[in-house]
């Protein structure tokens, strides 16, 4: 039986003015590391500069990990489009909720920042912590739901559901 070889890996994260690229070669092991000025097509730059390959040769198979400073801070400086939150049921204001971080940590008078979505949808869909599904999302429900949040002016949806990365 043949030895599967691990593609290769790519952790990148993209930031206002430089995305950074981290390479792990699978058949070497060494780590490699790559800036290259940030724009749509940086993340391609980065890994074509890794691999040493010209602009028109074919990416070999990759696991890709890509986050975004850009995005992390549109939103703490709340410069980002619209919103609307997926949540599971019951979760949803939790972005409201927030946590106990203040200045003044006894203050009566709390100022707390607004919420980041401007629309919360709970969905009923819910993974148990080892992937079992304990609730069907009723896909037809949510994408009336989402097309109602895009005709109000939502451009944009983050989804955040328990345990979803493991189905």
């Amino acid at each position: 039986m043949a030895q599967r070889v691990p593609p290769h890996q790519f952790w990148i994260d993209r930031g206002g003015t430089f995305t950074d690229c981290i390479h792990h070669d699978p058949e070497s092991g060494a780590i490699r590391v790559a800036k290259v000025l940030s724009s749509d097509e940086a993340p391609l730059i980065g890994i074509r500069q890794l691999l040493a390959l010209g602009p028109d040769e074919p990416i070999p198979a990759a696991e890709i990990r890509m986050g975004t400073t850009l995005a992390t801070n549109a939103l703490l400086e709340r410069r980002g489009c619209p919103c609307v939150l997926v949540a599971d049921r019951g979760l949803g204001h939790l972005t409201w909720i927030g946590d106990q971080t203040r200045p003044d940590l006894f203050a009566l008078d709390i100022e707390k920042p607004a919420v980041l979505p401007d629309w919360v949808v709970e969905v009923d869909a819910r993974m148990s912590a080892d992937g079992h599904l304990m609730g069907a999302l009723d896909g037809e429900t949510l994408r009336r739901t989402l097309e109602r949040a895009r005709e109000e002016g939502a451009e944009s949806a983050a989804i955040a559901l328990m345990h979803a990365y493991r189905n």
